[in-house]
């Protein structure tokens, strides 16, 4: 009894030479619409492949380790528990990579918490918006830098600047306050300094308090000149010191109380001009 050997059908070469596959090694079953299952035992070439026939959604699963899942639409992951992805082995070769040519919007209702053993970069090309119900802390063990190619805008009902050491360089700087604007030095060995290589200009609309509890010291290598012209004017409520004596001898124009001696050096000539009398009161005056 001899056999038929088979007969027509057609032969499809291998397009994929990294599979290689040889019969009859190679198990295959497909259905009516399509549907493809192909488990490969060929050596070196063993894989697992199962293709969806219309959509030709696939899994596949080859001899290098390699797991292959492509979906033509969407791809829906759902888990009533937990959910586990753990990637890589080696942290300086490994890495994941996430690409999406489209919207991301993640859902969290519980806590989330990011943890990064190296760098952590973000890079945005549009708008970067942060909306926070609570509290927004910022903790960093070195330095923290903020740069900005136009306008810097912080807006609070209360701000608190706490440090070491404090530097702030501006080629123009401008400070509003619309009521109150204190600076204090709490330290007692402390020094307030202001220095300009240029001018410095002070204005008030309403009335200046100086108290100083110490020594004050005026040097001047140039010219000094006072203009005082006598107008009345009302201070504004809470300006003054509490044990400064800002309302004394108002009656006068320029009014200037000490309360011992007073010496005054000319290194030329003294010109004073009244227009009005000179009223010198004194135990005893001496003129040489």
């Amino acid at each position: 009894m001899s056999l038929n050997r088979f007969s027509g059908g057609s032969e499809t070469s291998n397009d994929t030479p990294n599979n290689p596959i040889m019969w009859p090694h190679n198990w295959v079953q497909t259905t009516s619409c399509g549907h493809f299952l192909e488990m490969n035992n060929t050596a070196n070439g063993q894989r697992v492949r199962l293709v969806h026939g219309i959509t030709k959604n696939y899994i596949d699963m080859d001899v290098k380790k390699n797991t292959q899942i492509k979906s033509h639409q969407d791809f829906i992951v759902r888990s009533d528990r937990n959910t586990i992805f753990e990637v890589g082995k080696n942290p300086d070769s490994d890495m994941m990579s996430l690409t999406i040519r489209g919207d991301l919007r993640v859902y969290v209702e519980g806590d989330t918490h990011y943890e990064c053993e190296g760098d952590f970069n973000h890079r945005v090309n549009g708008n970067y918006k942060l909306t926070v119900g609570g509290n927004y802390l910022t903790e960093t063990k070195s330095n923290y830098s903020l740069k900005t190619a136009g306008t810097t805008k912080i807006k609070t009902a209360e701000y608190i600047n706490e440090g070491t050491t404090y530097n702030s360089h501006y080629k123009v700087a401008e400070q509003k306050t619309d009521k109150f604007h204190v600076v204090k030095q709490t330290s007692s060995t402390g020094l307030i300094e202001l220095e300009s290589a240029g001018n410095i200009r002070t204005k008030a609309e309403g009335c200046r308090y100086d108290h100083t509890l110490g020594n004050k010291f005026t040097d001047v290598n140039g010219k000094f000149s006072e203009d005082i012209k006598g107008d009345s004017f009302d201070c504004i409520e809470g300006g003054a010191y509490e044990d400064i004596q800002s309302i004394s001898n108002l009656g006068s124009d320029y009014n200037l109380k000490v309360a011992s001696n007073v010496k005054v050096d000319a290194g030329g000539n003294m010109d004073i001009n009244a227009g009005g009398n000179i009223d010198m009161d004194a135990s005893a005056i001496y003129l040489n």
